[in-house]
C-alpha cells in the first residue's frame, strides 16, 4: 500500500493510505563478473533472456555458458541466495518487485569449491496503474476529455524516480477548472504523492495543463493557459527548498486571450525556461503566436520573446514547445503554419548566439497534406541533435487520419527526416497525437489517443520504439483494463534513461483519470 501526502498551499501535509499498489522496474545492461579463491574458477557468461534489451515481463530466463562449473545459485540483490542447484545452460527466474534497476546476481562453483560471481540486468517495462488518491469525475487527471485540446501533462525525473502530473480540470474548492499538480516520489518500493494548487491565483486557470522537470526533479515549470481571463501564466517550483520556493511568470505583454502557458520546456539544470503562447496576436496577425524564453540570473529571470520569421495569421506559434536538456536547442511548434503546403503545421528551432536565441532551422514533412497538425508536439534528445514531432492528423491514404511521427537526425549540418508510422494503423487513430523521447535519442514514445482496441472504440493505445542501430523496434501498449473511450495516449512520456514509460488516459473510471507506468 502507498503513503500519500498532499501538500496544499500552505505546505501542511495529510497522510492518507491509499489503495494503489504501484512498482516499476527497470534495468540497463551490465555485466560484471569475480570471483573467490585462487584455484581453477569457473568462466564463461551468464545472460538475462539472451542479452535483450528489455522485456514486458517479470519471468525470465537465464541463459549460461559456463566452462568448469558444477553448481550455481542465483539472487536479485546479491545478498538473498537460491539454493545451490547443479549446473545448467538455462534457469527460470523471476525479476524482484520495485522500481528501480533490476539485476540478476549469478555464482557458479567449481568442483573444488572456487566460486565465480557475474550479474546481468535488463529493463523491463510492468503495467502499474496510478490514479489521484482525491479524484473525482471529472478530473480527467493525466489530460483532457476530449483531442484537439493542448497541453502536456506528464512528466518525469531523468530515472522515471519522480513523476508529475497536470489535473487541468480539478474543482479546488467552488473553484471550477482550476487545476492542480501531482508529484509522485518513489520511495522504500512505494510511490509518496503530493498535491499543489497555484499559490497565488484562484479560479479558472487550467493549472498544470502542461509540466515540466529539471533532471533530478528538483525543479517543476508548468503552465496554466487559462489564468487571468485566458492570458496564461506559468509557475516554477524550487524543491531544493522547504517549502519550496515558488516564481509566478507572465508576459510582459500579454492580452486576454493569448493562453500562455499553453505548452512549456525546461533545461535540466533549471536555468532555461520556455512557455508557449499560441494564441498571441503580432500586430497585425490574430493568433500568430509567440514563445518566451527565460535565463536564470541569480535571483531573476531575464527573458526573450520568440517570433517566428515567417509568420503569418493564425500559424498558432507556441503549440508545443521544448528545451534541450543541455540547454542548447529550443523547438517551438506552430500546428497551423505553412510547411509545403497551407496550414499543415511546422516547427521552428533555435540555437543560442552569445547571449540571444536566434532561429536557424524551420521543419515540416516532405509530404505535408493540409490537416497534418505538424507540430502539436515536439520533443527533443538531451543534446538537441534529434528531434521527434507528431503529426496525428496526418493521412496515409485518402483522409484517414491515421497519424504520423517525423524523427530528425542531425547528420554534420543536414537533418535527415525519417517517419514513423503504427505497423496497424487504421483510421482515425490520431497516432502522434502525444510524443517523448529518451536523452540519447534511442527510445521514442508515442500516443494514439483515438485507437480502437478490441472493438472499445477510442480506448487509445501507445507505441514504444526502440533503435537497433538500423532500424526503429516496435512494441505497443494498451491499458490491461482499458474502456471505450479511456483516451489512453493523450499523453505519454519517457524518462531520460529509457527506464520508464508513462501513458495518461484522462477519461478512464468516469473521466477520474490514471496513468499507466510501465
Amino acid at each position: 500500500m502507498i503513503i500519500t501526502r498532499i501538500r496544499i498551499l500552505s505546505y501542511s501535509y495529510v497522510l492518507i493510505i491509499s489503495i494503489f499498489l504501484l512498482s516499476n522496474v527497470i534495468s540497463c545492461s551490465n555485466m560484471m563478473d569475480s570471483y573467490t579463491g585462487t584455484e581453477s574458477a569457473p568462466s564463461g557468461s551468464m545472460f538475462v533472456n539472451n542479452d535483450d534489451d528489455y522485456t514486458t515481463q517479470r519471468d525470465v530466463t537465464l541463459n549460461m555458458s559456463m566452462s568448469g562449473a558444477t553448481q550455481m545459485r542465483f539472487s536479485n540483490d546479491g545478498a538473498t541466495w537460491s539454493a545451490w542447484e547443479d549446473y545448467a545452460n538455462t534457469c527460470s527466474w523471476t525479476l524482484a518487485e520495485g522500481h528501480s534497476m533490476r539485476h540478476v546476481y549469478g555464482q557458479f562453483k567449481s568442483a573444488d569449491g572456487v566460486v565465480m560471481e557475474k550479474h546481468d540486468g535488463i529493463v523491463i517495462y510492468v503495467e502499474e496503474k496510478i490514479m489521484a488518491s482525491d479524484g473525482d469525475a471529472g478530473d480527467c487527471f493525466g489530460g483532457y476529455f476530449t483531442k484537439g485540446f493542448h497541453g502536456s501533462p506528464l512528466f518525469s525525473s531523468f530515472n522515471g524516480d519522480i513523476i508529475y502530473v497536470g489535473c487541468m480540470l480539478d474543482i479546488i474548492g467552488e473553484e471550477s477548472a482550476q487545476g492542480s499538480v501531482y508529484k509522485l516520489i518513489w520511495e522504500n518500493n512505494n510511490y509518496y504523492e503530493e498535491k499543489f494548487i497555484s499559490p497565488t491565483y484562484s479560479g479558472f486557470g487550467f493549472f498544470g495543463c502542461s509540466v515540466v522537470t529539471s533532471t533530478f526533479g528538483e525543479e517543476l515549470f508548468l503552465g496554466a493557459l487559462k489564468e487571468g481571463s485566458s492570458m496564461g501564466s506559468s509557475y516554477y517550483f524550487d524543491f531544493k527548498e522547504n517549502p519550496p520556493n515558488v516564481t509566478r511568470l507572465t508576459a510582459d505583454d500579454g492580452m486576454g486571450g493569448d493562453e500562455y502557458g499553453v505548452g512549456v520546456g525546461m533545461s535540466g539544470d533549471g536555468s532555461t525556461l520556455l512557455v508557449g503562447s499560441y494564441q498571441a496576436d503580432i500586430s497585425p496577425n490574430g493568433s500568430q503566436g509567440a514563445a518566451y524564453v527565460y535565463t536564470r540570473n541569480n535571483d531573476s529571470w531575464l527573458s526573450q520573446k520568440l517570433i517566428a520569421s515567417d509568420a503569418d495569421v493564425s500559424d498558432r506559434f507556441g503549440w508545443h514547445v521544448a528545451v534541450s536538456r543541455d540547454a542548447s536547442t529550443l523547438i517551438v511548434g506552430a500546428i497551423t503554419g505553412d510547411g509545403s503546403v497551407e496550414n499543415s503545421g511546422c516547427a521552428y528551432l533555435y540555437n543560442k548566439n552569445g547571449s540571444n536565441w536566434v532561429e536557424t532551422y524551420k521543419f515540416y514533412p516532405s509530404d505535408s497534406s493540409g490537416s497534418d497538425r505538424y507540430g502539436r508536439i515536439v520533443a527533443i534528445s538531451e543534446d538537441g541533435r534529434l528531434i521527434v514531432i507528431g503529426a496525428y492528423g496526418h493521412s496515409l491514404s485518402g483522409s484517414n487520419v491515421d497519424g504520423a511521427v517525423y524523427v530528425y537526425r542531425l547528420n554534420g549540418s543536414v537533418w535527415i527526416e525519417e517517419k514513423i508510422t503504427a505497423s496497424d494503423a487504421a483510421q482515425y487513430d490520431c497516432f502522434g497525437y502525444s510524443a517523448s523521447v529518451s536523452a540519447d535519442g534511442n527510445k521514442i514514445l508515442v500516443g494514439a489517443l483515438e485507437c480502437d482496441v478490441d472493438g472499445k472504440t477510442n480506448q487509445g493505445a501507445a507505441y514504444f520504439y526502440s533503435w537497433n542501430g538500423a532500424s526503429w523496434d516496435e512494441t505497443k501498449y494498451i491499458a490491461s483494463d482499458g474502456a471505450a473511450n479511456d483516451l489512453y495516449g493523450y499523453s505519454v512520456h519517457i524518462s531520460g534513461d529509457g527506464s520508464t514509460l508513462m501513458v495518461g488516459a484522462p477519461n478512464h473510471d468516469g473521466q477520474k483519470g490514471a496513468v499507466y507506468v510501465y
